[in-house]
C-alpha cells in the first residue's frame, strides 16, 4: 500500500485512517516492512517522487542493458516483454522495435540481421534515458500529439504548465497491422490521430497536434 498526502498533516491523517481500517478488520501491518515519510519510493518497477514518475528502477534498467544478443524467439519475447512494461516512457517504441517484432511473426525464419541489431541497441538507449513523466493534474490543460511511421503509430500526452512549458505525462505507440502498412503516409497519420484520440481518457481540455 502507498499512502500519501499533500502535507505532513494530511499524510498523518491518511495513515491513521488506513490503520484504523485495517484494525477494524483484524488486519495488522509488519512494522519492519513499513517506511514512513519517504521523499522517493520504488513501486512496481517505477521510481516515484514529488517531481513525477521516473523512468524505472535501476535493477530493471541493468537487466535490459546487460541483455546479450538473442539467439531464439523465447529470449527475444522475454526481452521485449520487459521493455514493453515501460512503453509509456519510451517515444515511438513500436517503430524502434519493428525489426524485432517482425522476427516474432509465425511465418518468419529466425535471422538476426544488422537491422535487428541496430533496433536492439536503440531500444537499450531508450530504456536507459532519464525521461521523467509528470504526475497527471486534472486542473491543467493537456496536449495530445501523434505521428506515424512506415511501421507504427506514436503519441505523446503532455501537460501545459502555468509558465507555458510542456511536460510529458505518457507516451504510447503501437505497430501497424499488415493492411495498415499499405496506407498512404497521410492516411497513416490520420489513423494515428483517430487511434490516439479514441484510446485517450476523456479530458475536458485537449489540444490535438497531428505531426
Amino acid at each position: 500500500m502507498i499512502i500519501s498526502g499533500k502535507t505532513d498533516k494530511e499524510h498523518l491523517q491518511n495513515i491513521n485512517t488506513v490503520l484504523d481500517r485495517l484494525e477494524s478488520y483484524s488486519l495488522t501491518a509488519n512494522l519492519i516492512k513499513c517506511h514512513f515519510f519517504n521523499d522517493k519510493i520504488t513501486y512496481c518497477g517505477h521510481v516515484t517522487d514529488g517531481d513525477g514518475l521516473h523512468h524505472k528502477s535501476p535493477d530493471k534498467v541493468e537487466a535490459v542493458v546487460k541483455s546479450p544478443r538473442h539467439e531464439n524467439m523465447t529470449q527475444l519475447r522475454s526481452f521485449l516483454g520487459l521493455v514493453n512494461y515501460y512503453r509509456r516512457f519510451l517515444p515511438n517504441l513500436a517503430t524502434v522495435e519493428a525489426p524485432l517484432n517482425q522476427l516474432l511473426q509465425h511465418d518468419n525464419t529466425w535471422c538476426w540481421t544488422d537491422e535487428c541489431d541496430q533496433s536492439f541497441q536503440k531500444v537499450k538507449e531508450l530504456i536507459t534515458s532519464e525521461q521523467v513523466l509528470c504526475h497527471y493534474n486534472p486542473k491543467l490543460p493537456v496536449k495530445l500529439a501523434c505521428d506515424a511511421s512506415p511501421h507504427g503509430l506514436g503519441s505523446l500526452l503532455s501537460h501545459i504548465t502555468e509558465d507555458g512549458t510542456e511536460r510529458p505525462v505518457a507516451f504510447a505507440s503501437r505497430s501497424l497491422t499488415k493492411a495498415e502498412t499499405g496506407y498512404s503516409q497521410i492516411d497513416k497519420k490520420a489513423l494515428g490521430l483517430c487511434w490516439v484520440y479514441k484510446s485517450s481518457t476523456p479530458i475536458s481540455t485537449v489540444v490535438v497536434i497531428l505531426l
